[in-house]
């Protein structure tokens, strides 16, 4: 039945449909109250994060400081720089996907129950495999969205991370092991 409207005004912007059967106000109404609903929920979940973490202030003050905040960068147009943001969390997490399944297969014994109280806390050799990925999905990562764009493996910039990223453990892994000059035997 949503779609009869958007069919008859050949529009799909709901404010654009209301505003073409002649009820502008109504459809500004429906905008305003979906972003209320929406933002409403957002701005209460950080309230209680920051909340949870700075004890000593009154909740309703980092309320007010958060939605201020919210604002504001709303105002300025931060949601220009949404993809480009995603496209670095791609950048950096999917190597960390690739490093931990690489890892599971070089050294699957310590990830057995008994073994994990043994296991290193911080193994430096997966540090920079990790950091090898994501320089190389950085690279890969076309300009347009923040990235430098000098090459291209998969196309998919995450994926080429998550890949590297699980090739440089195995690469550094086996050079540890056979005490090469990048590390130590295990």
């Amino acid at each position: 039945l949503s779609v009869l409207p958007a069919l008859a005004t050949g529009e799909m912007d709901i404010v654009e449909v209301m505003t073409g059967f002649g009820w502008p106000i109504a459809g500004t109404l429906v905008v305003v109250m979906a972003a209320w609903s929406s933002n409403d929920n957002n701005l209460y979940s950080t309230s209680l994060s920051v909340a949870s973490v700075l004890r000593k202030v009154e909740k309703w003050k980092i309320t007010v400081i958060i939605g201020i905040a919210g604002t504001l960068l709303a105002i300025l147009g931060i949601m220009e720089q949404f993809i480009p943001f995603l496209s670095m969390v791609g950048v950096f997490i999917s190597p960390v996907a690739g490093t931990y399944a690489a890892d599971y297969f070089v050294r699957k014994s310590d990830y057995h129950r008994a073994n994990v109280a043994g296991a290193p806390n911080f193994r430096p050799v997966a540090i920079l495999a990790w950091a090898t990925g994501s320089l190389v999905a950085f690279c890969t990562l076309p300009e347009a969205t923040g990235g430098l764009g000098v090459m291209k493996l998969t196309t998919i910039s995450a994926l080429d991370g998550l890949l590297v990223g699980a090739a440089a453990l195995l690469v550094f892994s086996y050079g540890v092991t056979l005490r090469l000059p990048w590390g130590k035997q295990k």
